[in-house]
């Protein structure tokens, strides 16, 4: 009579392949060290007077960016060869190019005091000029192509260079 307690060589077997398999597996999960770190939020524009409606004959161009850290987004627009120093800038939506729209977003010029510079500030969902659009919303125009960034002058009041806003991937 055999003895129940013994384990069958088929059980043993098994548990051999299922061992090899749990290791093998734990292997390659773990074959990597680099963390997976998510991608911060990040929108840019390229700005130009060709960009605005209409298009200005001007020399200024700038790069924009918007950088969202939680609930806070950061936005920065290193411009050059402007007319002169910048009066006003902001994000408009929702607009595709080639066409206009109302403010969405306005943008702190302080220390904007010559042709070429730097303009940065902040802005939270509080800040949006249109209590009908979130801050999803806004994301949602920033990346496909439906808002845009621009910087007026004294002598360029309508905006003098433009640029439409996409995310970075």
């Amino acid at each position: 009579m055999k003895n129940s307690t013994t384990p069958s060589r088929a059980l043993v077997a098994y548990a051999a392949v299922a061992s090899a398999i749990l290791v093998g597996a734990t292997a390659v999960a773990c074959g990597s060290d680099d963390p997976v770190v998510p991608k911060i939020p990040t929108w840019t524009a390229s700005l130009s007077g060709a960009n605005e409606v209409p298009a200005k004959a001007v020399a200024g161009t700038a790069t924009g960016t918007v950088v969202k850290n939680g609930s806070t987004y950061t936005y920065t627009i290193n411009y050059s060869g402007l007319t002169s120093a910048p009066n006003n800038a902001h994000i408009h939506a929702p607009a595709a190019a080639g066409t206009n729209a109302n403010v969405l977003v306005p943008f702190s010029i302080a220390g904007a005091t010559g042709s070429s510079g730097t303009i940065t500030g902040t802005f939270t969902a509080a800040n949006i000029a249109n209590a009908a659009i979130s801050a999803d919303s806004l994301e949602v125009l920033m990346s496909n192509g439906n808002a845009y960034m621009n910087v007026h002058t004294p002598l360029n009041g309508g905006g003098e260079i433009r640029g439409q806003l996409s995310k970075q991937q």
